[in-house]
């Protein structure tokens, strides 16, 4: 049987574990400097969850930093508005603080639903990003490969009309042999119906 309390449903914090593993996974590829960017969304959203819980209660900033002051933290509530804005990092030991203010485990403040449909910002954008690099290196593999082909094609045209120039001169110097004159024939209906391959600038 599924229980509640003040934190949210199991369901929501389940769906949070999701959005969060989610998150992890998108970040792997975002590079160093894309993860710190990510971990400091993280830190923003936790911040802001405590804005949420501020709010639910009706507590003003200053009322909060008074709260804190009873455990031993003196944030002013300049301080306070910009933790909340994500201006300033939350040390461990103030969320500890906030979250015993709140008469909450720090652990259920982080499981707490936040958004169970958000994927970060910047795991988002790095995701955009690989996608966009994928892409255009998908299209540089296929740029060159389509170049062999055609330099391949062209290779193949140039000794075809070598063989064509060939059999033309032999066709003249000997009138009677059948077989040149065949050959002849045959490449000239080949030649009415040849379309020439691009050149590899008209693919770009």
């Amino acid at each position: 049987m599924e229980t509640t309390d003040d934190n949210g449903s199991q369901s929501e914090r389940d769906a949070y574990v999701e959005v969060t593993q989610a998150e992890i996974d998108a970040m792997k590829t975002l590079g160093p400097e894309g993860n710190r960017a990510a971990m400091l969304v993280l830190e923003a959203r936790m911040a802001d969850k405590f804005r949420m819980l501020r709010e639910e209660r009706g507590w003003s900033q200053s009322e909060l930093s008074d709260r804190l002051a009873e455990w031993g933290f003196d944030l002013h509530q300049t301080s306070i508005a910009k933790l909340e804005k994500g201006k300033r990092p939350m040390r461990v030991a103030e969320m500890h603080a906030l979250a015993h203010v709140f008469r909450m485990p720090p652990g259920a403040v982080f499981f707490m639903a936040y958004s169970s449909n958000e994927i970060g910002m910047s795991a988002l954008a790095g995701r955009i990003d690989d996608t966009i690099e994928r892409m255009e290196r998908t299209k540089n593999d296929l740029l060159k490969h389509i170049s062999f082909v055609v330099d391949f094609l062209a290779d193949d045209q140039r000794q075809l009309n070598e063989f064509v120039d060939m059999v033309r001169r032999e066709s003249r110097r000997d009138p009677s042999n059948e077989l040149v004159q065949a050959l002849a024939a045959r490449l000239a209906e080949k030649d009415a119906d040849k379309v020439d391959p691009p050149a590899p600038g008209d693919w770009t």
